[in-house]
C-alpha cells in the first residue's frame, strides 16, 4: 500500500490529469469564478467544496477549476490536509473504493491484535470498510524505530499489510 504522502501525490496527479483532459472552460479569479458545470465537474466541485468546509483554502485556476491553495494547505499541516481528504474522498469523481472482503478485514484485525499484544497498545483498528490500517506519522516512526521485530512478526507473509502512513 502506498504511504499517505504517496497516495496524496497520486490523488493530485489524477486530479491534474482530469483537469487537463477537461479542456477549456471559463476563466476567472479565486473570488468569483464559476467552474465548468459538466457532471464530472460538478462532482469535482462538490469534492473541493467539501475540502473547503473542512478548513482547506481553495483557489481557482486560470481555466476556472478549483484546487487547494498549496501554500495555505502546507501552512495548515499535513495532518489537517489528510483528514480533510479522508472526509471528502467519497465525493471525488472515480474514487470509490471497493469494500474489502471479510477475509481482508479479519487479516487486518489480526495485524492490529498482534501489534497490541507485542507492546504497541495504541496500534489503531483497521477501517472496517477498506481494511486499511492508518498510522499517524509519529506511530509509524515509532514502529520503525522501536518495534522492527514486532513489525516483521506481525506483517503477513505476502507483504501486503494494508497499512497506510508513515
Amino acid at each position: 500500500m502506498p504511504s499517505a504522502r504517496r497516495r496524496t501525490q497520486l490523488l493530485l496527479a489524477a486530479l491534474a490529469a482530469g483537469v487537463l483532459s477537461a479542456g477549456c472552460s471559463a476563466s476567472g479569479d479565486a473570488q468569483g469564478a464559476a467552474p465548468s458545470a459538466s457532471a464530472a465537474d460538478a462532482q469535482e466541485v462538490a469534492y473541493y467544496r467539501c475540502l473547503e468546509k473542512q478548513g482547506m483554502a481553495l483557489e481557482v485556476t486560470d481555466s476556472g477549476h478549483l484546487r487547494v491553495d498549496k501554500d495555505k494547505a502546507a501552512a495548515a499541516g499535513a495532518a489537517k490536509q489528510q483528514a480533510a481528504e479522508d472526509k471528502c474522498r467519497s465525493k471525488l469523481p472515480g474514487s470509490t473504493q471497493p469494500k474489502a472482503s471479510a477475509d481482508a478485514v479479519e487479516a487486518a484485525r489480526k495485524i492490529t491484535a498482534c501489534f497490541r499484544e507485542n507492546g504497541v497498545p495504541e496500534y489503531p483498528d483497521p477501517d472496517p470498510r477498506t481494511a486499511e490500517i492508518k498510522l499517524s506519522d509519529e506511530l509509524a516512526a515509532k514502529v520503525k524505530r522501536d518495534f522492527a521485530e514486532v513489525a516483521a512478526k506481525c506483517s503477513p507473509a505476502d507483504g501486503r499489510s494494508g497499512i497506510v502512513g508513515g
